[in-house]
């Protein structure tokens, strides 16, 4: 019995993190990355999946068991790296990976590389 894809799915490639909500969504991944098996990819509960492609960017079960823990391990080093306290009240993880995402957003906004790209988009704005 195959295993379907239940979104929203996470998707790690090293300690980035990514929140997919629907297939449509898989586009963004390149071609040759997926290729090269470079993205994790899990649900909610842990029940891992790989990006395919066959002319479009697809999922497949890998038939692995479920990986909650490792995936938690993996949320939590990244948590650490954008300086947050992922609290062990929280345990969902696509609730964790999201506030990872905001958190690295909100570093990234606060570059000066950041500030000067607002800055552009103000000025360029019609």
């Amino acid at each position: 019995m195959s295993v379907q894809a239940r979104f929203p799915l996470i998707v790690a490639e090293g300690h980035d993190l990514c929140v997919v909500h629907g297939e449509d969504e898989l586009n963004q991944f390149e071609q040759v990355d997926i290729e090269n098996d470079e993205y994790r990819c899990w649900d909610r509960d842990g029940v891992p999946f790989k990006l395919t492609w066959d002319r479009r960017p697809g999922l497949a079960p890998t038939g692995g068991a479920p990986e909650l823990p490792e995936l938690m391990g993996i949320l939590g080093k990244s948590a650490q790296l954008v300086g947050i306290d992922v609290d062990d009240q929280v345990h969902d993880p696509i609730e964790v990976a999201e506030r990872i995402i905001l958190a690295f957003e909100e570093r990234r906004r606060r570059t000066p590389i950041g500030r000067l790209a607002r800055m552009l988009r103000r000025w360029l704005r019609p």
